[in-house]
């Protein structure tokens, strides 16, 4: 186990990341076991929930949840989900998009490693 964090706008639904890359995701009051919701590449090193509204039509929004997961290769994902959830499954993720942040370090330290040119 690598990361633990208990989905912001879920009730009870507690998101658990793994050294190999598996995202679990876990109803701690509904659920006797974790189920693999997500393979990622490699070590998760960050998982972010948000909540934001979509623009469906010039008069209507929808609000959508998101699941950001970082890891230590510098990659980056985004899955949308929908909010009347009460049970999160691998069926209900979206990928909007996944890109490379940054490759890893191999040379010396360098403070502005993983910066994404900021510093």
């Amino acid at each position: 186990m690598r990361y633990i964090h208990f989905h912001d706008y879920l009730k009870d639904v507690l998101l658990i990341a793994t050294f190999s890359g598996a995202v679990y995701v876990w109803c701690v009051t509904k659920e006797e076991t974790p189920r693999h919701l997500v393979q990622v590449t490699k070590t998760v090193t960050s998982l972010r929930c948000a909540m934001g509204d979509v623009k469906v039509t010039s008069a209507k929004t929808m609000t959508v949840l998101y699941l950001l997961i970082g890891t230590g290769l510098g990659q980056m994902s985004l899955y949308s989900h929908h909010t009347d959830l009460t049970l999160l499954s691998s069926h209900d993720l979206t990928l909007e998009w996944s890109i490379i942040a940054h490759e890893p370090s191999d040379g010396p330290f360098n403070d502005q490693f993983g910066s994404l040119r900021k510093l």
